[in-house]
Order: structure tokens, then C-alpha cells, then sequence
């Protein structure tokens, strides 16, 4: 009951907040959506927001989710109170499971992690995401990018 609730949901965010400006939207299946959403927005999984086709948004756009001008001020801020230490960020980009690939989620895993300066022992990409390497970093981490789809 809540998974279909989940897709209903889904769905009306496509008609709402995508479907007004899909005419705006690039043509070419190559050419990436950005989306900078503020508050409460940044909680929204633009990319698998669900078409009248039952297609997700990412399978037609490549989508890219920029944090808003308001995050970047308060990442800048913690850096400075940190000495800049943002090692504690612990990247994971479609680990291997049963469930299928979300397209672009290695690409992403691999530009968040030179955002956070990530080293490279806590960027985990594909058969690396191995759950015990995960829980071993989670523990120190203050930032986890897990980027999976589900279905």
C-alpha cells in the first residue's frame, strides 16, 4: 500500500511541477536537466518522478541535482568550522544488487565526490559498494551520497 502511494505520489509531481514546463525541457536525450531546488524541494527525487508512460524522468533526461545557493553558504560555513576537513563524506554510486541500474548514478557518484573531496577510499562505485566497506565508513561519516534506484 505505501509503495503505491509512493508512485502516486510520483506521479503527481511529474503532472505538477514537471509537466507545465516540459515544452522548456531539452529535446535530446543527451543533453542533462539541472534542477537547484531550496528547502523542502531538495527532499523531491526529481529523477524518478513517474510519466503518464510510467517511464521515469531520468530515462528520457539525465538529471543533475545542484544544491541551492543557500546549501553551498552553509557547506562553505561548515568547511571553515571544520578546517576544511570534508573526509567525512562517504560516496555510493549503483552498488551491485538485484535491483536494477539508475542511469547516471556513477557519473554523479564521481562529480559529488570531487565536490566533497571525497578520498578516494570513500567514493564506492558498482562491485567497490560492498556493504561492509559502507558500514565501516558510515560510522565517521557526516555526508552520504547513496545514489540506487528501486523498483
Amino acid at each position: 500500500m505505501l509503495r503505491l502511494q509512493f508512485h502516486t505520489h510520483l506521479k503527481e509531481w511529474y503532472q505538477d511541477l514537471i509537466k507545465p514546463i516540459d515544452h522548456l525541457l531539452p529535446k535530446s536525450p543527451d543533453q542533462t536537466v539541472t534542477f537547484i531546488p531550496d528547502g523542502p524541494m531538495s527532499m523531491l527525487p526529481f529523477a524518478i518522478f513517474e510519466k503518464q508512460d510510467g517511464k521515469y524522468f531520468i530515462e528520457d533526461h539525465p538529471t543533475l541535482m545542484a544544491p541551492s545557493i543557500k546549501a553551498v553558504s552553509l557547506l562553505g560555513q561548515l568547511k571553515k568550522q571544520r578546517n576544511g576537513r570534508v573526509h567525512e563524506s562517504v560516496v555510493i554510486g549503483n552498488p551491485i544488487t538485484t535491483l536494477r541500474n539508475l542511469p547516471h548514478a556513477e557519473e554523479e557518484a564521481i562529480k559529488v565526490s570531487a565536490l566533497l573531496k571525497a578520498p578516494s577510499n570513500h567514493k564506492m562505485i558498482g562491485k567497490d559498494a560492498t556493504i561492509s566497506s559502507f558500514l565501516n565508513l558510515m560510522e565517521n561519516a557526516k555526508w552520504i551520497h547513496f545514489k540506487k534506484l528501486r523498483t
